[in-house]
Parts: structure tokens; sequence; C-alpha cells
């Protein structure tokens, strides 16, 4: 354990001798008393060796204490990676299966991916994926298509992220959170159960336990499915609500239909559509102001299919239309 400037706190958790050559260790930071998260290194062995300063054997206390002086050295390099929270659930998982097993390597074949991802992500999932592997420059820890594997997962891919999903007070912890760490607890004890190349694939002997924890993620996967549910059906009452008792309420009263069960049914419809828009996910308006967006660039196709005028560029059009109504 270290102090920096009085401000950081390094603490190895655990450390070891890798497949890779190298000395591998799990190190906690935190600054100023907060947590930032887990990080995994990795140093060859002049490097630990020249820290330590002398070539002989070295004891685990030596090796601890030389990966916290490295770590120390670079310690804005190490604050400045990636948060697990804020990367893909896909590459998350990626990450954890690199993590969990036992070469630190990931192995997925179609196999693997259609009996334990294709439930929960689909192949624009895996496009999405390739360019946040792009984004995040991790072109050389993640293949797609290699090896006769779907997805593969180098050894440093688990050192290229902050494993942040631990940094949550007790106050702030939600259901939602509690769910996500169990699946997290379940995922890995899975992994240690597999064969260490294929997760679907039971370790010799361990057969019975790797098939509870398929049972356990399959059980907690669906509480989590659930409990996403509850804020998105909030969501969309509001929506539909504003759709119908807001912006488009002249619309519907002028509309072909107007009685209230067809209204209803039609606020909802829209209001899926446009939980499933661009708009929705913009973060930088509330999401009424997301919805006008959304309903501006739609008004054409909206009013054509819920109103008897369909909208016009041309005032004339609009004012023949009103007179029309008069009679």
């Amino acid at each position: 354990m270290s102090y920096i400037n009085n401000s950081y706190d390094i603490n190895v958790i655990d450390n070891w001798y890798s497949d890779f050559d190298d000395y591998r260790g799990t190190v906690r930071i935190s600054k100023n008393g907060q947590k930032i998260g887990d990080i995994i290194v990795n140093f060859d062995y002049d490097e630990i060796q020249k820290t330590i300063g002398r070539e002989d054997y070295f004891s685990d206390e030596e090796i601890k204490n030389a990966i916290v002086a490295l770590v120390a050295t670079n310690i804005n390099k190490y604050c400045s990676l990636p948060k697990i929270s804020e990367i893909s659930p896909l590459l998350t998982k990626v990450y954890d299966s690199v993590r969990g097993s036992g070469n630190s390597m990931c192995y997925i074949s179609d196999e693997d991916w259609e009996l334990d991802f294709s439930d929960t992500f689909s192949e624009t999932d895996i496009e999405n994926l390739e360019n946040e592997i792009e984004r995040l420059q991790l072109d050389d820890l993640i293949l797609f298509e290699y090896d006769d594997c779907k997805i593969v997962g180098f050894g440093n891919l688990e050192t290229a992220f902050i494993d942040d999903r631990g940094v949550i007070s007790e106050k702030q912890i939600t259901a939602m959170d509690f769910l996500k760490e169990e699946k997290e607890m379940i995922l890995y004890n899975k992994h240690c159960y597999s064969d260490g190349r294929f997760i679907s694939v039971a370790k010799k002997g361990y057969e019975k336990e790797f098939n509870r924890e398929n049972q356990k993620l399959q059980i907690v996967e669906k509480l989590i499915e659930q409990e996403q549910e509850r804020p998105q059906k909030q969501d969309l009452d509001y929506y539909a609500f504003v759709i119908g008792y807001d912006f488009l309420h002249d619309y519907f009263i002028n509309s072909a239909g107007p009685e209230c069960d067809v209204v209803f049914e039609e606020c909802y419809k829209l209001a899926r559509e446009y939980m499933k828009s661009d708009e929705y996910t913009n973060m930088f308006q509330t999401g009424y102001e997301n919805l006008q967006d959304w309903l501006d660039k739609n008004e054409y196709r909206i009013k054509n299919d819920y109103m008897n005028d369909k909208p016009s560029d041309k005032p004339q059009e609009k004012a023949r239309k009103s007179k029309d109504r008069e009679r």
C-alpha cells in the first residue's frame, strides 16, 4: 500500500506470474478516500527487477511494493483508462470473459454465441462493438471471425479498463445495481467452472456446479429484464400522456377517430416509436425537448396517419382547407 502526494491510495489486491511471462496484479486505486476502481496491470521481469534493485529471488511483498511504485509513476495514465461503466454490455462481457479465463483469453465460437449471447445480443451489437473497439483503439486486443471463433479477446484486454462497478455508495445502491453485481459474480463463477477455452462447456468434474450457475444466470437475467421494464413503462406512460394532451391534442381532436380508446392506443404507439429513436437517447436535452424534436421531424407522417388534414407549406392550401371545413 502506498500514498502519493497524500491524495492517491494504491493497494495491490492480488498478484501473480502470468502465462505471458510477466508479473500482473489487481490494483485498487482511491483518491482522497474515494474509490476510483480496480485495474489489472502487467510488468515484465526487467521492470520489477529494476524497481526492487536486485536480481535474485523476489518475495511476494517485494513484488507488491514494486507494482505499487510502478503504478505510482504513471498514475495519471492508469486513472485515465476508460471505465467499465462507460462501455457497452457486450464489451463488458468480453472483458469479464478474458478476466475470468484461466489462460486470460476469451474464445466465443458460433455455438457459444447461440447458447450464451444470442438471447441478449444481436448482430447489430457486434457491429457496434467493432466501432467501439476502433474508437477505443483496441484493435489488437479483440478480433472478429478469427481462429474459427466469432469473437476472440486477448489477454491484455484485462489491462485496458478501470473496473468501477463497485464504486457506488450503499445509500445509492438500487435493485438494478444489486442484480447486475449478482450477474457479474455468476458469470465469474461460470467462467471458473468452464473448460477455459469455450465458456459454454463445463470443466471436467465441475458439470454440476457449471449447470447450477447457468440456472442462476437465467433467473437473474429475467429479474434484470423485469427491472429494466419498470422505468420504461413509466416513461411510456409519461410520453403517451404528453403526446395526447399536449403536442398532438388538436391533431387527434380533428382526426378520423377522436374516441378516447383510439387516441389512447395511438398515443402509446407513437410513444413506443419515439423511445426507439435517436432523439430519445439524446442526453443533452430533457425528454420533453427530445420528444418535441422527434414529433417535429415526423410531423408529416403523423398528420398523414392520424389527421384528416395533411401538413402543407403552402399558406393558400391551408386557407382553402380551412374554408372547406367552415362550409
